[in-house]
């Protein structure tokens, strides 16, 4: 009983999709909330940039736990196998990170400064910019599949030190500020110190995870709740949010864990989540595009204007409803291109041929 009310259809867990389709939603609508907050409201945050914030500990952390989680069998097998998930992935993220930095070389796109030098634009394909959560996940990849080849069955300890490195995060991310300046995007480095430790987490604590889902409450759901808001409001008056991020995301897993485990999947809006996160790479792409030429319209025409009059109410209505509305124009404009010739472009695609060990023999692997 309990596996249809979390969605488990054969191999394939239904509530991976809604959780993932959820942790994209919430990234869409922080960047809506930014975009709002950055270029129209001047004054007091408006109510999703709050409300983003106090999500924040949930995003990635949950997001980089199911990557994890999902790559558990991956893992097991040779590492030439999984090239689509490491070289494959690496590409995708490459080749949109210039395509989306390319704009820079339009002097309106970059409010008239220097357009970006060679070096700069190697810098930023080789390390995490913009699409950071790309260039992360072939990372953790590689991070994993390294610590189960020299730990083994200990590789749970490797959670130690990537826990301190997760705290460190925001000490990465402005010691590493000054690399790339506006135009550019700045490096993601602190973000990628953040997570490592919630992809680890997902491929060794799994069973874990699984079984606590057995025994998911309405009564364990609602301790945590209370309880991450109660350490969420004591750390935000000590002034101590920043590291104990960390705190509120196990905190905040251990929500997820039981709101997906009692929730029913085929609901319609669990299930608009689910298709969501079948196909979160071309929404996480595409939303930042359009997100980027949204700014350029909203200057141009003026509108800007009109909304920083009344920031509060404006700032209330447009994240939610401009996320909604980006967020199904990409799913749609990514289903046609993954089903044209075009699939290239968003499909992460094997590079090497490797040996067949059913025909004994080497085959291509690209699609």
């Amino acid at each position: 009983m309990r596996e249809q009310q979390a969605g488990v259809v054969g191999a394939r867990y239904l509530w991976v999709d809604v959780a993932k389709g959820i942790c994209m939603a919430l990234v869409v609508l922080r960047h809506f909330s930014l975009w709002f907050e950055g270029e129209i409201n001047r004054g007091s945050a408006a109510i999703w940039w709050t409300v983003s914030e106090i999500l924040s500990p949930l995003r990635m952390p949950l997001f980089f736990f199911l990557s994890g989680f999902l790559a558990v069998r991956a893992l097991s097998r040779p590492l030439r196998s999984s090239q689509a998930r490491t070289i494959g992935l690496y590409v995708v993220y490459a080749l949109w990170t210039f395509l989306f930095l390319s704009r820079l070389f339009l002097p309106a796109a970059r409010g008239g400064g220097d357009a970006p030098t060679a070096g700069e634009l190697a810098l930023s394909l080789i390390l995490p910019t913009s699409f950071w959560y790309l260039w992360a996940l072939p990372a953790f990849f590689l991070l994993a599949w390294g610590l189960q080849k020299v730990l083994g069955r200990h590789a749970a300890w490797a959670l130690v030190p990537l826990a301190v490195l997760s705290i460190e995060g925001q000490s990465i991310e402005d010691a590493t500020l000054g690399v790339l300046t506006d135009p550019m995007d700045a490096l993601k480095l602190g973000s990628v110190a953040e997570n490592a430790v919630w992809f680890v987490l997902g491929v060794v604590g799994r069973p874990l995870w699984l079984a606590a889902m057995e025994r998911a409450s309405v009564l364990r759901l609602a301790g945590g709740v209370v309880g991450y808001a109660a350490v969420y409001a004591l750390l935000a008056a000590t002034g101590l949010l920043g590291p104990g991020r960390f705190v509120l995301a196990v905190i905040a897993l251990w929500v997820s864990l039981n709101a997906l485990a009692l929730l029913d999947m085929r609901t319609p809006v669990l299930r608009g989540f689910g298709a969501v996160g079948r196909m979160t790479l071309p929404v996480y792409i595409f939303h930042i595009f359009a997100i980027s030429a949204i700014s350029g319209v909203v200057g141009i025409v003026g509108l800007d204007t009109v909304l920083g009059e009344n920031p509060q109410l404006w700032g209330t209505i447009v994240p939610p409803v401009a996320a909604i509305l980006v967020i199904i124009a990409c799913r749609l404009v990514g289903g046609w291109i993954l089903g044209s010739r075009l699939r290239w472009l968003l499909e992460p695609r094997a590079w090497f041929p490797v040996e067949s060990r059913r025909e004994g023999r080497l085959v291509s692997t690209r699609r």
